[in-house]
């Protein structure tokens, strides 16, 4: 298995970004595709760190209503 280093994801890295520049070629399109990805990465974010709080509120509730 290939170890990480800087060189290795910088050029990863790099590639990636060729790869998304032939694909995006007007600035529209860049535009459109990083609000997209960030519009993931917020819901993601927001998944991870929101959502259990809520849903440990919600069902200590519910248990709570149950019982009484």
């Amino acid at each position: 298995m290939a170890s990480l280093n800087k060189t290795s994801l910088t050029s990863a890295g790099r590639s990636l970004i060729k790869g998304a520049n032939s694909v995006a070629q007007t600035p529209r399109t860049r535009r459109v595709v990083i609000e997209l990805l960030l519009a993931v990465i917020v819901i993601g974010l927001l998944g991870f760190f929101a959502a259990p709080p809520l849903i440990r509120h919600i069902a200590e509730q519910q248990t709570t209503f149950r019982t009484t």
